[in-house]
């Protein structure tokens, strides 16, 4: 009987010591913390918890990398990295110049975002894809855009396009005789062709033409009184000697020579009788005389200084065909006013709104 009270009492301890036991919550270690130990201040965080406080220098570093760098300037060029080289470098230092000249800042940029352009610049001119174009004129529309290439899409009001042409032989001749006659006191000018060649028939027609289309009957004001332009043409190159007496006794100031016609010992004739030559690029012979009035080349950069004047005085220009120039320009003859005229005719032509030989032809 004692023995079975003995057991019951131990029974019922063992019993109230699992009670107890199941009452507790098992403590659970925290990761990377030993129990054992103290927890450490510094302690690493995983990617998207808490950071440490980032130095100051940091801070600022990071927020001029997200702020893009605003343009300040009122004339930007804009030319990407793969463009053509020569173009970009003719362009800055006209750009350069005319913003000198102007009193307008300037700056070129390779890479440009729509969020960069700020509101005081006044025209972009832009050597880069005509999609970039775009976007930028439509995003930013208080500037004015001068694109250099073939557009691929309706112009927006904002958006003037300098556009690549193939130019054909009689608009030379039409702009030769043009200048000649801007240069030439009393229109007193000239020509020498071939007569039995079409290229020799189309460059007489077409300088007769472009020198009438700015002159009339190109008649002298004082004696003698002559009908401009005097026109010689030849059947052999070499047989030039008539035809220059011709000229000069025609008191011919000016000449135009068809490429086709001309030779080194033509050109210093004329030159050693003081007579002004209107070229063409290339031209055999042009390297015997320093007395020439312009030579119109087709590889040479557009002067788009006068352009740019026009774009910033808010005229609409929308395409204008370029192809033609008319470089080592006498200033003396052919001052800023008249070459202003040559490029608005020039323009014309190039348009198609001028014909460059007569009706007919």
């Amino acid at each position: 009987m004692r023995y079975l009270k003995k057991l019951l009492i131990g029974f019922a301890l063992v019993s109230l010591l699992l009670l107890s036991a199941c009452k507790q919550e098992p403590i659970t270690p925290t990761p990377g913390i030993d129990s054992d130990q103290t927890p450490a201040t510094d302690i690493t965080v995983e990617q998207g918890t808490l950071q440490p406080e980032q130095p100051a220098e940091e801070l600022t570093e990071q927020a001029s990398a997200v702020v893009p760098e605003q343009v300040q300037s009122q004339l930007l060029l804009w030319a990407s990295a793969g463009g053509d080289p020569n173009l970009t470098q003719s362009f800055e230092a006209q750009l350069q110049a005319y913003s000198t000249q102007n009193g307008l800042s300037f700056e070129r940029r390779e890479n440009l975002s729509p969020s960069q352009l700020g509101t005081q610049t006044q025209l972009v001119v832009a050597l880069v894809s005509w999609q970039e174009l775009q976007s930028m004129a439509q995003e930013n529309a208080q500037a004015q855009y001068l694109f250099i290439g073939q557009p691929e899409g309706e112009l927006m009001p904002n958006v003037h396009v300098l556009s690549q042409t193939q130019v054909l032989p009689e608009q030379q001749s039409f702009l030769a005789g043009l200048a000649a006659v801007l240069g030439t006191p009393e229109y007193r000018v000239g020509s020498i062709t071939m007569s039995n060649t079409p290229a020799g028939q189309i460059a007489r027609d077409g300088f007769r033409t472009g020198a009438r289309y700015f002159c009339g009957l190109c008649r002298s004001r004082y004696t003698p009184l002559i009908l401009y332009p005097i026109q010689q043409e030849l059947e052999d190159p070499a047989n030039w000697q008539g035809a220059v007496d011709y000229l000069l006794s025609q008191e011919v100031k000016t000449v135009f020579v068809q490429p086709e016609a001309s030779s080194p010992e033509l050109i210093s004739a004329l030159n050693a009788r003081g007579v002004t030559i209107i070229a063409i690029e290339g031209q055999n012979g042009l390297e015997h005389t320093q007395n020439i009035l312009g030579v119109l080349s087709s590889g040479a950069v557009a002067d788009i200084a006068p352009i740019v004047e026009r774009i910033l005085a808010n005229e609409p220009l929308g395409v204008i065909k370029i192809g033609l120039e008319l470089t080592h320009v006498d200033e003396t003859k052919l001052g800023a006013g008249k070459l202003i005229l040559f490029e608005r005719y020039k323009e014309d032509l190039l348009n198609g709104e001028i014909k460059a030989l007569p009706h007919g032809q």
